[in-house]
């Protein structure tokens, strides 16, 4: 997979640029400010419709300008393929080869791209929330059913805790259509699950001596024997770093979340 050129049309600091890349090593050389960053992100834009740098659209237009285009043309085993992005005030149009694209599934992995910088050391420093959100990205862009489970996910996710915010106030609700949301959270929760450590697995995610694992204290076995109970939304992970031919372990974070069974009706984290 290679991208052989783009354009940028009112994107960040570029009024209009179109530039081809080499085959092999693209090295971008320029003074500060000129807009060597952009091109990166652009690039990253366009292969995941979002940017690493800014969670607000409308950075990405440039200043007193309505709208945003970024066109790439990829090079893939499945053929050539033109992909735009166009960023306006009202949202995100995709296409490829200029056929407007309504599923975000069946564009992203097109162009995959991975983003390494100084930012990216937060997968250790920040939250359990930023590192689910960094593997999301890359495992979205290898596997199309991953996507979609994590929007499945968010949807039953959703509808629970509505759910659970009803039957506070009216204790007669029937308890049955919880059951039904608690089966299917659990579920979807165990296949993401596998897709992460099967992706940290085979990709081994070493760094010089160490290498990072994940290790999940979510018991569905348990789950699945319990009755009359559910799972806060809080499925977070953890990680760990053994040092290569050391038999003990030291955490990367101290803390984590374990699952916490409660009694129904007394958890909306």
């Amino acid at each position: 997979m290679k991208i052989t050129k783009m354009t940028l049309k009112k994107y960040r600091n570029y009024d209009n640029l179109e530039i081809s890349f080499n085959d092999n090593l693209n090295i971008i050389i320029g003074d500060n400010a000129q807009g060597k960053t952009n091109l990166l992100e652009s690039i990253y834009v366009l292969g995941v419709t979002r940017s690493f740098l800014s969670g607000n659209d409308r950075n990405l237009i440039k200043f007193e300008n309505k709208a945003s285009l970024i066109k790439g043309e990829v090079i893939t085993n499945d053929g050539k393929f033109n992909l735009e992005v166009l960023i306006n005030e009202n949202g995100k149009v995709v296409k490829v080869n200029s056929k407007e694209i309504k599923k975000l599934s069946d564009y992203i992995s097109l162009l995959n791209v991975i983003v390494f910088n100084s930012d990216s050391i937060r997968i250790f420093k920040d939250s359990p929330n930023s590192r689910r959100k960094y593997f999301n990205i890359q495992i979205s862009q290898i596997n199309k059913k991953y996507l979609k489970l994590l929007s499945d996910y968010n949807t039953i996710l959703r509808q629970r805790n509505e759910f659970l915010k009803v039957i506070n106030i009216n204790k007669e609700k029937d308890m049955m259509y919880l059951s039904i949301l608690n089966e299917k959270y659990a579920l979807l929760s165990l296949e993401i699950y596998n897709y992460r450590k099967k992706f940290i697995d085979q990709y081994g995610f070493r760094f010089g001596n160490q290498r990072i694992q994940q290790d999940e204290p979510f018991n569905m076995q348990l789950y699945l024997k319990l009755k009359k109970v559910y799972i806060c939304p809080k499925a977070y992970y953890h990680y760990v770093i053994y040092d290569k031919g050391n038999a003990g372990s030291r955490y990367l974070e101290n803390k984590f979340e374990k699952m916490d069974f409660r009694p129904l009706g007394r958890c909306f984290g």
